[in-house]
């Protein structure tokens, strides 16, 4: 059920994107709106059109911060899915960009369960990235990657750094499966001892 519920909170985020850095000193009086527009087309070199329309914009319901503390993100919904993967796909290209003194990051919206979950790919992304292996953690939480010229896919962080270990040793299977075959012949193994040809008697 909570799975469930997860998936379906998830999926009303999909249009979402989270603006992290912009001081509190931008987007007042309801400027906020306005105020994403030029970091589109100044910060990104979007072009603001109607393929980028924004059904709202706001920042995340929380106390006002100190001074000397960051900023509360902006949280930006737009009509269509399409323009928030253009906007994450430019974001991502840039990784980090400076408008108007303000250091910013775009990232999908998410809930914080996922959030964590994608996160315990890091060290199997940096693994991949020191290997010069491209790599993608497609939504919502599924890595990616060619081995030697193989498609592969992990939902789990553990199990994509088996696998890397594993053929790093020179082999080139999974080596969940290469277990499961290990242990078929096993079974087969004491299969034919519990018989009368295993335990040398005739049958004839």
């Amino acid at each position: 059920m909570w799975d469930r519920i997860q998936a379906l909170e998830n999926h009303s985020k999909r249009n979402n994107v989270r603006l992290i850095g912009l001081k509190e000193t931008f987007g007042t009086n309801g400027t906020l709106l306005g105020c994403f527009h030029k970091i589109l087309t100044e910060g990104l070199g979007l072009r603001a059109d109607a393929e980028l329309e924004i059904e709202r914009a706001h920042r995340l319901l929380a106390p006002m911060p100190d001074p000397e503390q960051p900023p509360r993100p902006v949280l930006i919904r737009f009509l269509r899915q399409p323009a928030r993967d253009k906007v994450i796909a430019a974001a991502k290209e840039k990784r980090g960009f400076v408008w108007e003194g303000c250091q910013l990051s775009v990232f999908p919206d998410m809930t914080k369960e996922l959030a964590e979950k994608r996160k315990t790919f890091t060290s199997v992304k940096r693994n991949l990235q020191e290997r010069e292996v491209r790599y993608a953690l497609a939504y919502p939480a599924t890595l990616r990657f060619k081995w030697r010229g193989k498609n592969v896919s992990f939902t789990t962080a553990t199990e994509a750094e088996k696998y890397i270990n594993y053929n790093d040793q020179g082999n080139d299977k999974h080596p969940t499966r290469e277990m499961s075959g290990c242990m078929c012949r096993w079974k087969s193994y004491i299969h034919v001892m519990n018989t009368d040809v295993g335990r040398g008697r005739s049958v004839y």
